[in-house]
């Protein structure tokens, strides 16, 4: 008798994403639960057994082999990153003579940051200057990592600046956000996770001191609805000619509606782009 064989894997976790994505925050500890991962046999009498093939970056992750559990099994490779993208190869295989077998790629983000980059010897105040400069977007002058959508004050003149990364809501809602900058800024949130669906949300068209939300109407987004736990694409600009240097992005979430920012977008909703 010919053996009908299929299965499905579905990640259904309070951290799960529709895409095979679990994303979890940086300073895990050994054995933290990440999500589960399901399958269905259409033969209801096999068992099936879980196992990682490939991807597991110095065995950073383990999974139950019988419940599909998926747990942290070396923090410390972990959280020294505070950011990082693991794809793993999980294959799911059942009892059978002879046993078949199915394959799925997880994607595990740890959460950390946004990338901060800067373009040095750039004169005036237009954001224009910064975006038309041959080497933007690609091939800025310094780039690192930052924790929160807050970048250091009055670090230097005639620059431009760019914050990118992703976002994942907490909790689903409106979320409302805000800009402050020095000089010009430039606020722009993604529909989805891909660059192409940035659109711009809140700007600066002068100056602001550091952590002042209401002195352009322009600073204060519309109040924009997000899923929990799906990904956006974020970015922020900013031009600096002399003097002082700020840039910072703030919001509010669903069940506030504060004139001001409950706080800086802090590290645990934030991931750097790849």
């Amino acid at each position: 008798m010919k053996l009908v064989f299929s299965i499905l894997l579905v990640l259904l976790s309070v951290v799960s994403h529709p895409s095979n994505v679990f994303i979890i925050a940086r300073d895990v500890t050994l054995h933290q639960y990440v999500g589960t991962i399901y399958a269905i046999d259409d033969n209801e009498d096999q068992y099936l057994v879980f196992s990682i093939q490939s991807g597991n970056t110095n065995n950073s992750f383990e999974v139950d082999s019988i419940s599909g559990d998926l747990y942290i099994s070396n923090p410390e490779e972990v959280n020294i990153w505070g950011f990082k993208l693991y794809q793993l190869i999980i294959r799911v295989t059942d009892n059978g003579i002879p046993p078949l077998w199915a394959e799925a790629t997880v994607s595990v983000y740890v959460r950390g940051g946004v990338n901060y980059q800067v373009w040095d010897s750039l004169s005036g105040t237009l954001i224009s200057i910064l975006t038309n400069n041959i080497d933007f977007p690609d091939n800025p002058d310094r780039s690192f990592i930052i924790p929160t959508l807050d970048a250091t004050r009055n670090s230097g003149n005639n620059y431009g600046a760019r914050m990118i990364g992703y976002l994942t809501a907490p909790i689903t809602g409106y979320y409302t956000f805000w800009i402050s900058s020095n000089k010009r800024g430039e606020l722009w949130l993604g529909t989805d996770s891909t660059y192409s669906s940035l659109k711009k949300i809140a700007f600066v068209n002068g100056w602001t001191p550091y952590h002042s939300w209401n002195k352009y109407s322009s600073q204060k987004s519309l109040r924009i609805y997000l899923m929990q736990n799906h990904i956006y694409c974020i970015e922020a600009l900013m031009k600096e000619s002399t003097g002082t240097d700020n840039l910072s992005i703030g919001w509010s979430k669903p069940s506030s509606r504060s004139v001001v920012p409950q706080e800086i977008i802090p590290r645990d909703v934030l991931m750097p782009r790849y």
